[in-house]
């Protein structure tokens, strides 16, 4: 069994005994299970002690290889991933025993698992944490956006040109009248989803944009001409636009 199929097995069988302390609902089959999945966390707790140990040694002498390797720090968010779950659990665990000792000790007798594990669980958490901390560091955190419609030009592309985020904010947050216009390339209809989504009115948007019917002629945005109600939750166009926040 690997590392990660032990880490795996000992969490699935602590969060099934820390259910069962808790008194919580479970089938007959999880019921009839505890005893042997108390024996498991007995019996296996030193070849996982070892296995944790095995796991510390090998990144420390595989250090330099695994750093400079992203596959192989992929491999460590995953390894980290499923031991940060591990402690998790053990954590909840410990917490069962201490609030309901007597039910413990009747489902456990005299076997201070929660103790045991909770001690092994931050022994090898301390020893993994400058190597996580290091992947950690790695991650790429999304930039901060400097204004609140940032991308939105590049997610409607489909919909409109010729304008930019700022000239959006400008004009739908600031109410400032645009040096210039935008083409709308999508239907009236999605015009005046757009408009309402940013409580703006039609006329608001005929100074933001040129508009065209089907036949190429120039029309004007009109939202009660024109009304939005088929559109869904689920439509393209709304989807982008639950990613940007209404005019406040």
């Amino acid at each position: 069994m690997t590392v990660a199929e032990l880490i795996g097995s000992a969490t699935v069988r602590i969060e099934r005994v820390t259910r069962s302390i808790r008194r919580e609902e479970m089938d007959k089959l999880e019921s009839a299970g505890i005893p042997g999945d108390i024996r498991w966390l007995r019996e296996e707790y030193a070849t996982l002690d070892d296995a944790l140990r095995g796991s510390c040694s090998f990144i420390r002498d595989e250090w330099p290889a695994i750093q400079g390797n992203r596959g192989r720090l992929y491999e460590l968010r995953l390894f980290e991933d499923s031991f940060s779950r591990f402690t998790s659990t053990v954590t909840g665990f410990d917490d069962a025993v201490t609030a309901d000792e007597p039910t413990a000790t009747r489902i456990l007798g005299e076997y201070e698992a929660s103790r045991e594990y909770a001690i092994l669980a931050a022994q090898y958490a301390d020893l993994l944490q400058p190597a996580f901390s290091f992947e950690h560091s790695l991650r790429v955190t999304p930039a901060e956006k400097l204004s609140p419609l940032q991308g939105l030009c590049s997610d409607m592309q489909a919909y409109f040109e010729g304008l930019t985020d700022q000239d959006l904010e400008d004009v739908l947050y600031h109410h400032t009248l645009g040096a210039h216009k935008g083409t709308w390339k999508g239907t009236l209809t999605q015009a005046t989803y757009f408009g309402k989504h940013f409580n703006t009115t039609a006329q608001v948007m005929n100074r933001l944009f040129h508009f065209y019917g089907e036949d190429h002629l120039p029309r004007q945005a009109h939202f009660t001409k024109y009304p939005a109600d088929k559109i869904s939750e689920q439509d393209p166009l709304a989807i982008i636009l639950s990613n940007y926040p209404h005019q406040k």
